[in-house]
């Protein structure tokens, strides 16, 4: 490896295709289910992950005999490969530990720059380091990996995270004045997401902003509709409460939208 290549710091994306990179090239990480071993690591960089959750990371409940072993010839094939960047895999009795800073792992850079953005003093400054933490996704979660239902799991859990920051950041830049410019990214964003009520009062609010209230009230509707036969549930206090004042023509102009909630962004007018 090149001496240049060692003076840049090693990035591990999972927020995606699973790679490990440092400028000058790719490090190459083998076939799926290696790529799997690495990628549980990275998940925990720092922090010793079991051989117990390995082998159900890679296989579930249906674990050959020989996972044990299997397991270890993946992490022997990834420690010459990362070596060249200073990289380790330690082994510990109870399992192994990427030894690597979480911030040059995507996932963790995500979360940690979710959580500044929080901190910052302005909707409009929230909203512009958001999307900045929103960039660091390049598709699916950990991709070209194959394992069991824990990585499926994990799956779920990171595109969760991402639809909760994403919508976190619509509300800042509705608070900010901007909600009118977000209705193309809210109509794909509920298109994908119908029963995301946080998402369908953001879409409401921006029509109704917009000077498109007629659509706002359709697009309460159909919620309400397809949550009804679909889920058999009525529409949440918050989107109820939302319908009424576009109804009545109360909806006021920017800073009206309260944060989201844990589960789904609570929207007022």
């Amino acid at each position: 490896m090149s001496e240049r290549c060692l003076e840049h710091v090693l990035k591990i994306g999972l927020l995606g295709a699973v790679q490990a990179r440092c400028e000058c090239r790719e490090i190459p990480l083998g076939p799926p289910r290696q790529r799997a071993v690495f990628a549980l690591l990275a998940l925990e960089a720092g922090r010793t992950v079991p051989m117990e959750r390995l082998i159900r990371g890679l296989w579930g409940e249906r674990a050959p005999a020989g996972a044990r072993g299997l397991v270890q010839g993946y992490v022997s094939r990834l420690r010459p490969a990362l070596a060249g960047m200073g990289v380790t895999i330690a082994y510990a009795p109870q399992g192994y530990l990427l030894e690597l800073a979480a911030e040059q792992v995507d996932v963790h850079e995500f979360r940690i720059s979710v959580t500044r953005a929080r901190s910052l003093d302005t909707d409009e400054a929230q909203a512009v380091a958001l999307r900045r933490a929103i960039a660091l996704w390049r598709g699916e979660p950990l991709t070209g990996v194959s394992g069991g239902e824990l990585l499926d799991g994990l799956r779920e859990t990171l595109a969760e995270e991402r639809l909760a920051a994403t919508e976190e950041c619509l509300n800042a830049e509705a608070r900010a004045g901007h909600a009118t410019a977000l209705i193309p990214e809210l109509i794909a964003l509920v298109a994908e997401h119908p029963f995301r009520e946080g998402l369908v009062g953001l879409l409401m609010l921006a029509l109704c902003r917009a000077g498109r209230r007629a659509d706002a009230l359709e697009r309460y509707e159909r919620t309400r509709r397809r949550l009804v036969e679909e889920l058999g549930l009525d529409p949440g206090p918050e989107l109820r409460q939302l319908h009424q004042r576009i109804l009545r023509g109360t909806v006021r102009g920017a800073g009206a939208v309260l944060p989201p909630s844990a589960e789904t962004a609570a929207v007022a007018a």
